[in-house]
């Protein structure tokens, strides 16, 4: 394995940090190898009145898991039955990307800075406006953010708060110039029972909603209705277009003319000197469609109030944080001098959530703890993750120390092949405590 290093020319001139690339393996003791699903694996038949039952069962017990988990601040009721799930969980040799061969990725100090500036956007828009916890480690905030509601958004996505930041004494642009940076940050669903409850076809249907009542919860996210919108996203290498999870690509439509708007309010606001830089931020849902904007700024051909503001800014990119999968192909990068990362903790359902993984969770939920060493069997992708994937290894939060991996695109320590199943692993406040940027930066 070797490290590889993620700089971007040009953002920043100093408060740059020399760092060594050092080569690093994931290893556990007693690395399992996966093998073929064997005897000890009990897969409920589709076509079972019991195994309807069972999956019903288990997603009523997953629902109240996690309702107990938002409404009480982590302090569960029901422990023993999840942490029996999880425990069967880790007992699948493919339940950790541990002893698999993946790249450890290091990043320059600029790029770090503005990921830190992400997280901390991301996680602000939950909050109320007077919170006051926004606490970037190298940027101040300029001025009071620019907010759409949910009420405005007819709920569809939360919230929306688009600010303006100066860098710290220290952190200059390339010509010696204060960097000021835009940052879009997108809300996603208020709760990860939200999440786990629609996606499960198990679970009970709910009754149709009109018109934007809908939640991004509600969008068919579960086996999702796909489209394919040349105009809004432009074409892959190949000349064809996008497929698009439909319930997203809606909500980014919704949102573009409101976005922009409160692109250009902010603008206003920041010393005419040197174009800002751009940021789009979001977790969960809201960076599914934080990413969705982005490539419609830069990659769209269509004339619109938001393609129209492209050449107002230095630099434009991407950071989110638990997203959700969004096209096929996927759309990995834009161009060379822009970031676009998607961060996912080990562990985080998310990023791989559609109604066949769900379901395939809930089998395991349901199944009796293998006997015998084995692989828990996972269903393809069908559409996947926006932006180049960066996982934070589960064992980062034991020893202290903050390490960034890049998943394999196929095979062992791929998405596709390790069971990600922990629903605490979303919480963007465990995703804030991962990063330890500073930490980083100071090593």
């Amino acid at each position: 394995m070797s490290g590889e290093k993620k700089s971007k020319p040009g953002l920043f001139s100093r408060f740059k940090k020399s760092k060594e690339v050092h080569t690093a393996t994931l290893s556990a003791a007693g690395a399992l190898v996966g093998t073929s699903a064997a005897s000890g694996v009990f897969l409920a038949s589709d076509n079972s009145a019991a195994a309807s039952r069972n999956l019903q069962n288990a997603s009523k017990q997953l629902e109240d898991y996690l309702r107990e988990m938002d409404d009480n601040d982590d302090r569960i009721a029901d422990v023993i039955s999840m942490s029996r799930y999880l425990e069967k969980l880790d007992a699948y040799s493919n339940s950790s990307f541990a002893g698999c061969a993946v790249r450890e990725m290091n990043f320059d100090a600029p790029t770090l800075l503005l990921v830190d500036l992400a997280a901390n956007c991301a996680k602000k828009v939950y909050r109320k406006p007077e919170s006051g916890d926004l606490n970037p480690f190298a940027f101040e905030e300029e001025g009071s953010s620019k907010t759409i509601t949910g009420d405005e958004l007819g709920n569809s996505v939360k919230a929306t708060t688009v600010g303006l930041f100066k860098g710290k004494p220290g952190l200059t642009g390339p010509d010696g110039d204060d960097i000021r940076v835009i940052v879009v940050a997108i809300r996603g669903t208020a709760s990860i029972h939200d999440w786990m409850v629609n996606f499960n076809d198990a679970a009970q249907p709910k009754p149709a909603k009109s018109g934007f009542e809908t939640t991004i919860a509600d969008l068919k996210i579960a086996d999702p209705d796909t489209t394919a919108d040349p105009e809004f996203l432009g074409k892959a290498k190949d000349g064809t277009p996008y497929t698009t999870h439909e319930g997203f690509l809606q909500c980014a439509k919704l949102m573009t003319s409101q976005v922009s708007t409160l692109i250009e309010d902010v603008l206003k606001d920041a010393p005419a000197t040197a174009r800002p830089i751009l940021v789009f931020t979001g977790h969960s849902a809201g960076g599914a469609v934080a990413a969705l904007l982005y490539i419609h700024l830069l990659k769209s051909q269509a004339k619109d109030n938001l393609t129209s503001l492209r050449s107002r800014f230095a630099t434009t990119h991407c950071i989110t944080f638990g997203a959700p999968p969004i096209t096929a192909p996927a759309i990995t990068s834009i161009n060379e001098r822009a970031i676009f990362l998607a961060f996912i903790n080990e562990g985080d359902p998310i990023p791989r959530c559609d109604r066949e993984y769900v379901n395939s969770l809930l089998r395991l939920f349901v199944t009796p703890m293998p006997k015998v060493e084995t692989k828990w069997p996972l269903p393809d992708p069908v559409i996947y993750n926006a932006g180049e994937i960066i996982l934070i290894p589960r064992d980062t939060e034991n020893d202290g120390s903050t390490i960034f991996v890049k998943p394999n695109d196929t095979g062992d320590g791929s998405l596709a092949e390790v069971v990600m199943g922990n629903p605490k692993c979303h919480k963007m406040d465990l995703y804030l405590k991962k990063l330890r940027i500073s930490m980083v930066l100071e090593s």
